[in-house]
């Protein structure tokens, strides 16, 4: 029996680093759901829900923010008040953007190829939803964070509102309702 198998070179560059193992597969998975849904490295149309929802609800915020500012602190900056008009913007980000993460590896027929290495089916699909769950997180904590730092920049005088926020932080955090 002769041996007729030949190597062929089809022109991929050779990867020549170190193997990272199923712990580098889901950290690569989950970093490309995350440019995914923010629509990083493709084209203007998938970057079109990301945009609208980030812009809108930085209009909120600067709403909000203005509000106080003009009649000088006697509006409060409702936190509850913006993140309840942001949160049907927040739903269509997620209904806009998990599609293309969850179906796109699927859809241009790479699942198998990613799934033959270090991935399993339970971390491919952890990963995937992890990415989902942490772009809305960096979505509403940088809205969050700017209404907070907002709302200390106006304040009269900065350093006691900070303490005053600060304390209501930790007592909602820590004390049941």
């Amino acid at each position: 029996m002769t041996d007729d198998t030949a190597i062929h070179d089809l022109g991929y560059r050779r990867y020549e680093g170190p193997r990272e193992g199923p712990r580098g597969a889901w950290a690569a998975i989950f970093s490309q759901g995350v440019r995914t849904m923010f629509g990083l490295g493709r084209t203007a149309k998938a970057k079109v829900a990301p945009v609208f929802v980030g812009v809108v609800t930085l209009l909120q915020v600067i709403g909000a923010l203005f509000a106080s500012s003009v009649t000088q602190g006697t509006v409060p900056v409702r936190y509850g008040m913006v993140m309840q008009g942001s949160l049907l913007l927040y739903v269509l980000f997620i209904a806009a953007q998990a599609p293309e993460v969850l179906s796109r590896d699927q859809q241009h027929r790479i699942l198998p190829l990613v799934l033959t290495r270090a991935s399993s089916r339970q971390s491919y699909a952890s990963a995937r939803l992890a990415s989902v769950i942490f772009s809305l997180f960096i979505l509403v904590f940088s809205c969050l964070m700017l209404l907070y730092l907002g709302e200390i920049g106006l304040a009269a005088e900065p350093s006691k509102r900070f303490g005053e926020i600060g304390d209501h932080i930790f007592l909602y955090s820590v004390l049941p309702r």
